[in-house]
């Protein structure tokens, strides 16, 4: 059984992580990489297109993997 004061101490240290991992920076981030992948003509160079989904795929790691802490305190 978990504490008030353990769960309180656990969504601190979500907290901190997400300041540490700049999330919300992060998902700002991630949104104008995708949007770049919807621009005209972004698969005519397929070795940029995939070094930009390769990007985009690392980010979303990131918020995924927070995400996925983030709801198992919830």
């Amino acid at each position: 059984m978990i504490t008030a004061e353990q769960l309180k101490d656990i969504k601190d240290r979500v907290e901190a992580l997400k300041r540490y991992l700049q999330i919300d920076a992060k998902k700002i981030e991630l949104e104008e990489e995708q949007l770049r992948t919807q621009a005209p003509g972004f698969w005519d160079n397929a070795k940029e297109a995939e070094a930009q989904m390769k990007k985009v795929k690392d980010i979303e790691k990131w918020i995924v993997g927070y995400k996925a802490v983030n709801d198992a305190t919830e």
